[in-house]
């Protein structure tokens, strides 16, 4: 049986950096969530995508 995973959590120093440098690794795509440091991440940039984690 596979395990699915469900939900992580990257700390990071500077936000916009991040978030260009994992989209352009991974394809993710990201939601503003809650306070200006926080964004939900995505499986893939659809508006759709599945949320799989958080960036703070």
């Amino acid at each position: 049986m596979k395990n699915k995973m469900t939900h992580f959590a990257i700390h990071i120093d500077h936000i916009e950096r991040a978030e260009k440098f994992y989209a352009g690794v991974f394809e993710w795509g990201f939601n503003s969530y809650g306070q200006d440091d926080f964004l939900q991440i995505k499986a893939d940039k659809s508006e759709n995508g599945e949320l799989i984690g958080a960036m703070q």
